[in-house]
C-alpha cells in the first residue's frame, strides 16, 4: 500500500525536512516535521515523516526522544487501528536502533504477513542483514519503482553496493535521481568509491561541489581536508580546517584531530619551531575535547591513569585493550566470526597487541560484562575523521561460551562503546575470570597464556 496518491509526487513538506538534513540542520528539520505532525496527526504523509523523524534521532543518538517517539506511536497505532500494522514497524525500527534485537524480532514478526507494507519490509531486511554472514539486497531491481521513502532509497542503495549487483545500483540510482534530484546520496557514493580507489583528488572535487550545493553542511569541509591529507596535501587541507575554523567548528573534534595530524606530518618535513607549536597545541585541544565529549572512540584507562591520546606509539611495548561494543556490535561480531576486521581503536596500539572484545552481561548489565572473542593487532593506527583511530585485526580466540566478570566503571562507559587500555591489575581480574569460569576445562588455557603475556609487557 503506497502511502501517496502519485508515485511521482513527494510531499513539499517532506522534501522541505530533507532539505534541511542535506543541509547539516538536522534539528531544524526535525522541529519542523514534529510540527507538522503535531497539526494535523492524521495527515497521509505521516509514515514517511515519522521514518525521518525516527532516522534524525537515532544518528543523533538521542535514546530519550526514541523511545518518547515509539511510546507516541503506540497510542496513535491504537487509535488509527486500520494502519497499526505501518506504527508497529516504524516500533521495531525504533527497537532495531535502539539495540533492543529482540524487542525488534517481535514487532517483525508481528507485521511479516503485511508485505506491501514498506516499513515491515525495511525492517525484516534489517534484522535479516545483521544476521546475515554474507551481504544482503534490501529489495530487487523490479522492486525499487515501489519504494518512495528516501531512507528506504538509501538503504536499498547502500545494500546493492554490499552486493555489487550493478544492476540494482543503477535502478535504485535512477529512482533517487528521479524522486529526488536534489539529494547529496549518489555523489557521496562516488566520494565513498574514490576514497576506496584511494583516488583522493577526484573524491575533493565531488565534495567542493556538494559543498557548493550544500554550504550549511560542513562535513563535505571535514571530508576534504582528510582527502588532502591522505594525499599529502597538507597545505590544502590546512585551508580546509582553517575555512571550518571561521565557520564555528573550532570545538568540533575532528577539525581538530585534522589540524594535530596535518601538523605533525609538516613538522617532521621540515623541523620548523612554530609548526612543533602548533602540533601541541592541537594535540592539548584533542584531548580536552575528547575528555569533554566522553567519545566512544576515547582511551579509558581501568586505574584511571590518563594517557595522552596523541602519543606516537613507536618504541612502545605491547600491550591489551578491552573494546566495549553496544549490544548490536556484540551481536554483530560474535554472529558473524570474522577471521579479519577493522575496528576503532587508539593512536598508541601497536602490531602484536590483544584486544579483549567485551559486551553487557544481560543478567546483570549494571555491574559485569561478558567476553567474547580475542583478536591481534595486525597494523598500525589509521586515522578516520568519524570513527577515530582504525586497526586491522586477526581474529586470536572465539570463545564458544561468553566468559562474565564483574567491572566498576562509569555507568555512561557501559551504556556504549568504549576503548579502554588495560593495565596490570585489571589483565590479572581478566585473568582470574577466565580461570574460574573454566575450572578445570582446557579450551581457555591458550586465552590465559596470552594474557599472562600482555601482563607481563604492562
Amino acid at each position: 500500500m503506497s502511502r501517496f496518491s502519485n508515485h511521482n509526487q513527494i510531499p513539499d513538506d517532506y522534501l522541505h525536512a530533507l532539505t534541511n538534513y542535506w543541509n547539516g540542520r538536522p534539528q531544524t528539520a526535525v522541529e519542523h516535521v514534529s510540527l507538522l505532525l503535531a497539526e494535523r496527526p492524521e495527515r497521509e504523509d505521516r509514515f514517511i515523516l515519522y521514518r525521518f523523524w525516527i532516522d534524525v534521532l537515532a544518528d543523533q543518538k538521542d535514546v530519550v526522544m526514541l523511545k518518547s517517539l515509539s511510546d507516541h506511536l503506540h497510542i496513535l497505532g491504537m487509535i488509527d487501528a486500520d494502519y497499526a500494522p505501518y506504527y508497529m514497524s516504524l516500533r521495531g525500527t525504533i527497537h532495531f536502533e535502539l539495540d533492543e534485537v529482540e524487542a525488534a524480532k517481535l514487532y517483525a514478526r508481528t507485521v511479516k504477513q503485511f508485505e506491501n507494507n514498506q516499513y515491515a519490509r525495511e525492517l525484516l531486511y534489517m534484522l535479516e542483514q545483521r544476521t546475515s554472514s554474507e551481504p544482503v539486497a534490501m529489495v530487487s531491481s523490479k522492486e525499487v519503482s515501489n519504494l518512495n521513502d528516501y531512507f528506504h532509497l538509501k538503504c536499498a542503495l547502500g545494500s546493492a553496493h554490499e552486493c555489487s549487483d550493478d544492476k540494482l545500483i543503477k535502478a535504485t540510482s535512477n529512482r533517487i535521481a528521479k524522486l529526488y534530484p536534489s539529494s547529496p546520496l549518489l555523489e557521496q557514493y562516488k566520494v565513498q568509491t574514490a576514497f576506496q580507489q584511494q583516488q583522493y583528488p577526484r573524491a575533493i572535487k565531488v565534495l567542493e561541489g556538494l559543498s557548493s550545493d550544500f554550504p550549511a553542511n560542513h562535513d563535505y569541509l571535514v571530508y576534504s581536508a582528510f582527502a588532502a591529507a591522505k594525499s599529502g596535501q597538507y597545505q590544502p587541507a590546512l585551508k580546509y580546517l582553517g575555512k571550518l575554523m571561521t565557520l564555528g567548528c573550532e570545538d568540533d573534534l575532528d577539525v581538530n584531530l585534522l589540524f594535530a595530524d596535518c601538523y605533525r606530518n609538516l613538522f617532521e618535513q621540515t623541523g620548523d619551531a612554530q609548526l612543533r607549536d602548533k602540533l601541541e597545541y592541537f594535540e592539548q585541544r584533542v584531548e580536552e575535547l575528547w575528555n569533554a565529549e566522553e567519545s566512544s572512540n576515547k582511551v579509558l584507562s581501568i586505574s584511571d591513569k590518563k594517557e595522552n591520546t596523541m602519543n606516537s606509539s613507536k618504541g612502545r611495548d605491547v600491550k591489551a585493550w578491552m573494546v566495549k561494543l553496544t549490544a548490536a556490535e556484540y551481536y554483530d561480531l560474535q554472529s558473524k566470526q570474522q577471521e579479519e576486521i577493522v575496528h576503532t581503536l587508539s593512536e598508541t596500539a601497536v602490531p602484536g597487541d590483544i584486544v579483549v572484545f567485551v559486551g553487557d552481561d544481560y543478567q546483570n548489565p549494571s555491574r559485569s560484562w561478558r567476553i567474547g572473542s580475542v583478536y591481534s593487532v595486525e597494523s598500525e593506527p589509521t586515522w578516520h575523521p568519524v570513527r577515530g583511530f582504525e586497526c586491522h585485526l586477526s581474529a586470536m580466540h572465539r570463545l564458544e561460551a561468553s566468559i562474565p566478570f564483574e567491572v566498576r566503571l562509569d555507568k555512561q562507559v557501559s551504556a556504549k562503546s568504549a576503548v579502554i587500555e588495560l593495565d596490570r591489575g585489571a589483565i590479572d581480574l581478566l585473568i582470574e575470570a577466565v580461570q574460574d569460569f573454566s575450572g578445570q576445562d582446557e579450551v581457555n588455557i591458550p586465552i590465559i597464556h596470552d594474557l599472562e603475556r600482555m601482563r607481563l609487557s604492562s
